[in-house]
């Protein structure tokens, strides 16, 4: 019954107690208390713990009869050097081919041909 003009419920919380419980399973956002959700958050509970991760906002949104709730994170990551900093590749889409590697090495590139075609039925 919706129309163009509806009215998003969402809401975003920036402040407060924005947290992940110890069991993994709730959050506690603000004014809204502790909530349950249906996906386990033990990999973020982790992160926030080991000091290596850190909640920036969270969201709740309401879609299709579902509440959401999702989180804006500042995580930290260790560097890991590349094996030729200097190398670069090349890549090329089209037609007749769909992806064309290629690198500054004077080999055949690596093609990628275009999947069977396709009649209307």
């Amino acid at each position: 019954m919706g129309g163009q003009f509806q009215g998003r419920l969402s809401c975003r919380f920036t402040t407060g107690t924005l947290r992940v419980e110890p069991d993994g399973r709730r959050v506690t956002l603000p004014r809204l208390g502790t909530i349950r959700v249906h996906e386990p958050t033990v990999k973020l509970l982790s992160r926030v713990q080991e000091d290596r991760a850190r909640i920036l906002s969270a969201t709740v949104r309401h879609e299709r009869g579902r509440w959401f709730v999702s989180f804006q994170t500042e995580t930290a990551r260790d560097m890991v050097r590349v094996a030729w900093p200097d190398a670069a590749v090349g890549m090329g889409l089209g037609v007749k081919t769909l992806a064309v590697l290629a690198d500054s090495a004077p080999q055949k590139s690596a093609r990628s041909p275009t999947p069977g075609t396709w009649t209307a039925s």
